[in-house]
């Protein structure tokens, strides 16, 4: 009769100790869970702050290049701006278009022939 209520309780205290050790382990994960997501967050909003400031910036430059800009007679549609705005993780860097080795050599030629 002692031994029934002692396996009762040693049960009973087995399983309150499971549940207990489940509950530390599903709090924890929850806790780093909710880190790992404020952590994503700030990352977001610097990067959202750093984006905006890129194209407040690129802005800026349309208005002055437009600003500075002189009406010519011929028309511009078809050619491509000598420079190209890429928008890098850290800064905005100004590329170069690439140099076309066929239009070259075609000027080098006709001026060869002339």
């Amino acid at each position: 009769m002692l031994e029934r209520g002692r396996d009762n309780w040693k049960t009973k205290y087995c399983e309150a100790k499971l549940q207990i050790k489940y509950l530390k382990n599903k709090l924890r994960r929850i806790e780093q869970s909710q880190q790992n997501w404020k952590q994503k967050a700030q990352a977001s909003a610097v990067e959202v702050k750093y984006l905006q400031a890129a194209i407040e910036q690129h802005k800026q430059r349309e208005e002055g290049d437009k600003k500075n800009r002189v009406a010519s007679p011929k028309s511009n549609a078809n050619r491509k701006s000598s420079k190209s705005y890429v928008l890098n993780r850290s800064c905005v860097v100004v590329s170069q278009p690439r140099f076309d080795w066929r239009k070259w050599f075609a000027h080098s030629v006709k001026k060869l022939n002339s």
